[in-house]
C-alpha cells in the first residue's frame, strides 16, 4: 500500500510496516487536531456539495444531542 492511517501512539502495530516508513501527524498538514475529522474526494465535493453540507449539518445536530444528553 502507498498509506496507512493509523495512531503514532501505537508503535506496535505500526512497526508491521518496517523501520523505512514516514509518519506524517495530522498537525503537519495544517490541522490542530484530528479528532472528528471527516474527508471527501474532490469528486464528491464537486459533484454534490449539498448532500456533504447536509450531512455535515446532521452530524453537527447529532453532536449537539449527545452533548445535551449525556
Amino acid at each position: 500500500v502507498d498509506a496507512i492511517g493509523g495512531w503514532i501512539t501505537n508503535t506496535q502495530a505500526l512497526s508491521v510496516v518496517g523501520d523505512d516508513r514516514i509518519d506524517l501527524l495530522v498537525r503537519e498538514l495544517g490541522l490542530s487536531s484530528y479528532a472528528d475529522v471527516y474527508f471527501a474526494t474532490d469528486a464528491a465535493i464537486e459533484k454534490d456539495p449539498e448532500t456533504l453540507a447536509k450531512f455535515i449539518g446532521a452530524v453537527g445536530k447529532g453532536w449537539g444531542w449527545v452533548h445535551a444528553n449525556p
